[in-house]
């Protein structure tokens, strides 16, 4: 599997929309200074990948919601050998 983008909007610190596309496909690294969001970004990942998308639990939502209040979006694109996904 390949990732290929993601996107946050209303996750943790990002209230507005953040897009991270063009991954090599090999090692990327995320870099920043000190609450920057490179952690939630990994959740974001982390939750796209091993959640049911219909869950329930009311920690994985209160884990994701920006700090401003909102309802999260994340999108991930990544492609396997057979297809493209969203």
């Amino acid at each position: 599997m390949k990732l290929t983008a993601l996107r946050v909007r209303e996750v943790g610190c990002f209230a507005k929309p953040v897009a991270l596309e063009g991954f090599s496909g090999k090692l990327d690294v995320f870099v920043g200074s000190n609450e920057a969001g490179k952690s939630t970004l990994v959740r974001a990942l982390k939750t796209v990948f091993t959640e049911k998308y219909s869950s329930k639990k009311k920690d994985i939502i209160g884990n994701l919601v920006p700090y401003s209040g909102g309802a999260p979006l994340i999108e991930v694109d990544f492609e396997t050998a057979q297809n493209s996904w969203r």
